[in-house]
């Protein structure tokens, strides 16, 4: 992907995050590997049409991610298409709010989850001062004159932290400042200098993530407090945590403090 950037002339680096530490060295597949047979997407093209900084190939993105997924196991019938051609539903602020609560809903483990947005991305800054650069990562919405920027504390909140454990969600995103908008703690950065270490014979090993908000963690930890004082049982407490940042997430949490 470097390569065919480059050649195009594009200065973007590819960017892998996930919230746990995953082997780059064997076959990857968007589908989980203690499969259930269910899975579900949501595909999310922004050309903008007729808007200033109107881009020309998120639609046809959409299309092609579609036949890819359908080519390797992802079931049409359980696919929403959000696209600005007229067509179909409009990838609006709402809509793509309703995706993410839709593609979620009553997952549970062993499902194959799969989520694609390209269109324009953006960074804000931070108005929770979680973010160690100061700034909130976005998603642009097609009606974002009216409606605004979708920050990551947002996506994180209504995409990433209800995920039972045991589910796999894979996330496409192409657009600008997305490396880090899903809000994961480890990441590989496809840099030059990091390919020039593979290329030589170095492992290619996902890192801690810098950027990744520990105030999140914390704000997860007075949410479980409470629910202690409640009168929360241990289990309760265990699924609260694995339901905010994943099992494997919150063991790595541990290891380092």
């Amino acid at each position: 992907m470097q390569a065919v950037l480059k050649q195009k002339g594009f200065t973007q680096v590819p960017q892998l995050s996930s919230s746990r530490k995953m082997s780059l060295d064997g076959p990857f597949s968007i589908i989980n590997p203690d499969s259930n047979g269910r899975t579900k997407s949501l595909l999310v093209g922004i050309n903008y049409v007729g808007q200033q900084g109107e881009l020309r190939g998120c639609h046809n993105d959409v299309e092609q991610m579609a036949n890819y997924i359908f080519n390797n196991g992802f079931d049409p019938d359980q696919s929403m298409i959000l696209v600005d051609d007229g067509s179909h539903d409009e990838p609006s602020y709402s809509n793509i709010l309703d995706g993410f609560r839709w593609l979620i809903a009553d997952c549970e483990a062993g499902d194959s989850l799969f989520f694609h947005y390209s269109g324009h991305g953006g960074s804000v800054p931070d108005d929770t001062s979680e973010e160690e650069d100061g700034k909130d990562e976005t998603l642009i919405p097609v009606d974002y004159m009216s409606r605004g920027q979708m920050r990551d504390d947002e996506i994180f909140r209504e995409l990433v932290a209800p995920l039972p454990t045991g589910v796999q969600l894979t996330c496409v995103m192409d657009c600008c400042h997305s490396g880090t908008i899903m809000d994961l703690p480890y990441s590989f950065v496809a840099s030059d200098d990091r390919m020039e270490a593979v290329a030589s014979g170095e492992p290619a090993q996902m890192t801690p993530n810098p950027g990744f908000s520990f105030k999140k963690l914390l704000k997860v930890g007075m949410e479980m407090y409470k629910m202690y004082q409640g009168g929360a049982s241990n289990a309760d407490l265990g699924k609260a945590a694995a339901k905010a940042f994943g099992a494997d997430a919150l063991s790595a949490f541990k290891k380092r403090f």
